[in-house]
């Protein structure tokens, strides 16, 4: 039988610690961050290196809907009887 292997990494931790920021000093652009982990730092969109999840736009207010909130509100008013 397979154990399950959770790998926990203390703080300050993470593997391919030198991929967690890729932004030059001379970058003005968005920034995307991962909710989870916002030592990782992108210039563009993709996937946390740490634990998958979509990387987030850096100051979008909270409250202001996304694309993503749009079309998911969207297909479950479609869905909803």
């Amino acid at each position: 039988m397979d154990a399950h292997h959770h790998h926990c990494h203390a703080e300050g931790e993470a593997p391919d610690a030198g991929k967690l920021d890729t932004i030059p000093a001379s970058f003005s652009g968005t920034v995307y961050t991962c909710p989870m982990h916002p030592q990782v730092r992108h210039a563009g969109p993709g996937a946390c290196p740490i634990c998958g999840m979509a990387l987030e736009p850096l100051g979008v207010p909270v409250d202001a809907p996304t694309e993503e909130l749009i079309d998911f509100t969207r297909r479950l008013s479609i869905d909803a009887p």
